[in-house]
């Protein structure tokens, strides 16, 4: 077996301050590279454990679904290529021990499942959802380190929060709701799930929900349409709120109640340090984003991973 490796790379510009189940082959994942051209539309990004580097997928073509994984740097602002070939790997999540990666990975034409490969390049990927024609995306890692959660249509009409253990293990839904829920996040407790409803609307509604199902219940419930839900260190939500064109990132008790803006500038997605010191944002709209880190009043931003010319 090849010995993979994350390798350092080119430092681009800063603006401003039980059960496994490997598949019949995993998917690519190589040496760490760097990125001669960054990618131009960011999709989602997720923090490492000690703040030091930025998990995130993107893609130069979205509309060809060429969607590979990136590392950045946050102090240096090095990026490098993780993932590569003609599967599309998106939605990375990091164990909270830093040693292990969970993201979605789907073969051209086919449906994606999750996988988790060891960061230190030891050991291939292994698939953990196998089933045939269903879709599992979205993965989440608890902080507790023992559960995933995901989406999937498995058995059901419209998508369903997912959780099983984190070898694999003990797969069951724990929602049956009449829209597809999507993008799971667990609480700095590992307790309960914010997620969002989707009901083809465009009047998305972000909830939350215990692990085992219970206590459904609303963090919104207006106009608007409120996507990409995650939690604050202290256990505050905050998703991204559209209105037309123009998406403001809101924080506010689990609730609802005191939401205030996150950030004076609009971003469609956005996460909040492990520390609660800084803030990535994923700035601008389809199909060109930059990807930025600023402090937790999102000022002094840099740009992480500028779009091709930038």
């Amino acid at each position: 077996m090849r010995t993979r490796q994350w390798l350092p790379s080119v430092t681009l510009v800063l603006l401003g301050a039980t059960r496994m189940m490997t598949p019949p082959a995993a998917p690519s994942v190589l040496h760490a590279q760097p990125v001669q051209t960054p990618p131009a539309f960011h999709q989602d990004v997720s923090w490492s454990p000690d703040g030091r580097h930025l998990a995130f997928s993107a893609s130069r073509n979205p509309g060809e679904n060429d969607w590979h994984l990136y590392r950045a740097d946050v102090d240096t602002g090095t990026v490098q290529s993780l993932t590569n070939g003609a599967a599309a790997d998106q939605w990375a999540a990091w164990s909270p021990d830093g040693r292990r990666v969970a993201y979605a990975s789907a073969p051209k034409g086919q449906p994606s499942d999750i996988y988790v490969v060891e960061t230190d390049g030891t050991a291939p990927a292994v698939r953990l959802t196998v089933e045939d024609g269903q879709r599992s995306s979205q993965v989440a890692w608890s902080r507790d380190g023992r559960s995933l959660a995901f989406v999937s249509k498995r058995g059901s009409p419209h998508q369903q929060l997912w959780v099983m253990a984190s070898d694999g293990s003990h797969q069951h839904a724990i929602t049956s709701i009449e829209a597809d829920a999507e993008c799971p996040q667990w609480s700095p407790d590992s307790r309960q799930l914010v997620f969002y409803k989707d009901a083809g609307d465009h009047r998305d509604q972000v909830w939350i929900v215990d692990v085992d199902g219970t206590h459904l219940t609303p963090v919104t419930h207006d106009a608007a349409n409120n996507i990409y839900p995650s939690w604050t260190p202290s256990g505050e939500v905050v998703w991204s709120r559209q209105v037309g064109d123009t998406s403001t990132v809101v924080r506010a008790k689990p609730d609802g109640s005191s939401a205030t803006p996150l950030v004076p500038q609009p971003a469609f997605f956005a996460r909040v340090s492990p520390d609660g010191q800084s803030i990535a944002l994923i700035l601008g709209h389809y199909p060109s984003t930059t990807l930025t880190v600023c402090d937790n009043r999102g000022a002094h931003c840099r740009v992480i991973d500028p779009k091709p010319g930038g």
